[in-house]
């Protein structure tokens, strides 16, 4: 997760006492304070526990934020171009390390379709919200709480997919909760989308993945690019090269910004 703004911390965790023994392992992996007692008047951003899911909450909020497994399921049906992007196909499931994963939907798509994933993120309770999820879903990935710029110098993976948070709009509609809370909890990151795309490209094998919004510029000129409805992914040759895959319409030869 690449971001503008200061991070406030989130460092408890809320629990109802069923759940405890569930989120202390998940609690100790990622530096988070396990509290049983309800927050009454608790600032900012926390996590909160339940019988069924981890969930973002914040004070003031009645209701917060997570993925269902209902809504991965959906991504995951409508997940074609995601994965052609990162050339799975009929045995075909690359090594793939997400490098901004903030919320882990697109990395546990492609986890969900075969692929080894691993999920970098660097604030500690969106990694536990990651992993809430995939135990949830069933899902088998690594999660890696850290800075993914330094996790890239050292990956080899075969796929290098990059999701930084979109560029502010002009129009004046919010996105969705889930979004709004993660641009507030982003960090700002001084290294330029720039730096970050040419380091992945240094370290996949294969070839790196970056989402952007449809019409949004170019960071630099893909080798080729896959537009869908209201995203595309540029995609750009790794260190072994590589073919752009599929054909139908929406796969792009080289495009500027």
């Amino acid at each position: 997760m690449s971001g503008r703004g200061a991070a406030p911390a989130v460092d408890t965790l809320y629990c109802l006492p069923a759940a405890r023994g569930r989120v202390e392992a998940l609690a100790g992996q990622f530096r988070i304070i396990v509290a049983e007692a309800p927050p009454r008047d608790a600032p900012g951003f926390h996590l909160w526990a339940d019988d069924e899911h981890l969930e973002l909450r914040r004070a003031g909020d009645r209701r917060g934020a997570f993925v269902s497994v209902g809504e991965l399921s959906r991504r995951a049906a409508q997940g074609g171009d995601l994965a052609r992007a990162c050339g799975v196909a009929a045995g075909k499931t690359p090594t793939v390390l997400d490098a901004m994963a903030g919320w882990g939907v697109d990395g546990l798509v492609l986890a969900g379709r075969g692929c080894p994933v691993t999920l970098v993120e660097r604030l500690p309770a969106l990694s536990a919200l990651q992993a809430d999820l995939a135990r949830r879903c069933g899902l088998p990935a690594e999660l890696v709480c850290g800075d993914g710029f330094e996790v890239l110098r050292t990956a080899e993976p075969d796929v290098v997919y990059l999701d930084p948070m979109f560029p502010e709009r002009s129009k004046t509609s919010l996105p969705g909760k889930r979004m709004q809370w993660l641009a507030e909890l982003a960090e700002c990151d001084p290294r330029p989308l720039e730096d970050w795309l040419a380091l992945a490209c240094s370290r996949a094998r294969q070839r790196v993945v970056l989402k952007r919004r449809r019409r949004d510029p170019a960071v630099a000129s893909p080798d080729w690019r896959i537009d869908g409805r209201t995203v595309r992914y540029d995609v750009y040759r790794g260190l072994a090269g590589g073919q752009a895959d599929g054909g139908r319409d929406g796969a792009s030869g080289p495009a500027g910004g």
